[in-house]
C-alpha cells in the first residue's frame, strides 16, 4: 500500500498487532469484541484507507493485505471488505498529491486523472 493504513495510523506492524491493539483499546473500556457480518467499503481520507463502522460510525483504519478490519471504538471485527477493483491505480493517482488532497470515495480513475491535471501534477505513467 502506498497510502496509510493501520501501520501508519495505529503503529501496528502486522495483523497480529492490529488485533492486540483492538483488545487493549476495547478491553480496557469493557467493550466486547465480536465478528460482524456487514460489508465494509473502504475510501481514502487525507491519505488514509478507512471505512465507516456500520455499528458505531467510527472510522476504521483498513489494510488491503489483512484479512479483517477492526473497529477500535465498538469492538467490531469485519471480515468482508469490498476493495475497489482499481485499488492500485487509485493509489498511484493519489500518491503524488499533498496529503490533504489524497481523498477518494467512488470516483472513477479518469476523474482522478482529470483532477491531477487541474492540480498541475505530472502523471506520465497514468495518462
Amino acid at each position: 500500500m502506498k497510502l496509510i493504513g493501520p501501520v501508519g495510523v495505529l503503529g501496528t506492524a502486522d495483523e497480529a498487532m492490529y488485533g492486540a491493539r483492538q483488545i487493549a483499546m476495547c478491553g480496557g473500556r469493557g467493550i466486547a469484541i465480536s465478528s460482524r457480518p456487514d460489508v465494509l467499503r473502504p475510501f481514502v481520507s487525507e491519505g488514509r484507507w478507512v471505512a465507516d463502522c456500520p455499528t458505531c460510525a467510527a472510522g476504521i483504519s483498513v489494510h488491503r493485505d489483512w484479512t479483517v478490519a477492526r473497529c477500535m471504538n465498538c469492538g467490531g471485527i469485519y471480515a468482508s471488505i469490498d476493495w475497489p477493483d482499481a485499488f492500485d491505480l487509485i493509489e498511484m493517482l493519489l500518491a503524488p498529491r499533498p496529503v490533504r488532497l489524497q481523498n477518494w470515495t467512488d470516483e472513477i480513475p479518469d476523474m482522478l486523472k482529470a483532477e491531477n491535471v487541474r492540480l498541475g501534477l505530472l502523471m506520465k505513467e497514468a495518462l
